[in-house]
């Protein structure tokens, strides 16, 4: 197997190649590895994790002119691929029970009482009946400031959760 391999390797040409973006992705990567969630420092400091009495429940129209306008690109962008997208998409197709995603998807929308341009969706585990979590999404009318969601990877913010990616 490894004689097949490096034959491949010496005659065939690369499957793809560097593009100009990946050094500032590989740069962008180096600088925030060593940072913390912005985002759940926030709510920790606020005490907003369990503290439901905190949040309330909104209409998605009541926010929907202040959150921003986000590509496809963009959202690559955000969860540093496509896995997190295809889950986000069995996300969406799991709440509205069908495949077809042309109209409105019913997310529960809570909004934070003391800063207004918080959010968190709940959001039901895949895995477990049991378990729901709570993306939590700090926005502008401009662009996504961060993210955190109380699942097994969701503290991290070089790319986002399932669960994030689902509620954006």
């Amino acid at each position: 197997m490894s004689i097949a391999c490096a034959l491949i390797n010496h005659y065939q040409p690369p499957m793809t190649r560097s593009k100009l973006e990946d050094e500032e992705i590989g740069a962008q990567i180096m600088q925030l590895r060593q940072q913390k969630n912005k985002i759940q420092l926030l709510l920790e400091e606020n005490n907003l994790i369990r503290r439901f009495s905190l949040w309330e429940m909104i209409n998605h129209t009541e926010i929907i002119d202040g959150f921003p306008i986000m590509t496809q690109d963009d959202l690559g962008d955000l969860a540093f691929g496509v896995f997190q997208l295809k889950r986000a998409r069995s996300y969406a197709e799991e709440r509205r029970s069908t495949t077809n995603l042309t109209s409105a998807v019913a997310y529960s929308v809570h909004r934070c009482k003391i800063i207004p341009n918080l959010i968190r969706i709940p959001t039901q585990s895949a895995h477990s009946n049991r378990a729901t979590y709570h993306p939590t999404i700090h926005f502008t009318d401009q662009a996504i400031i961060g993210w955190w969601c109380d699942c097994f990877t969701g503290a991290r913010f070089l790319g986002c959760c399932s669960h994030i990616a689902s509620a954006i």
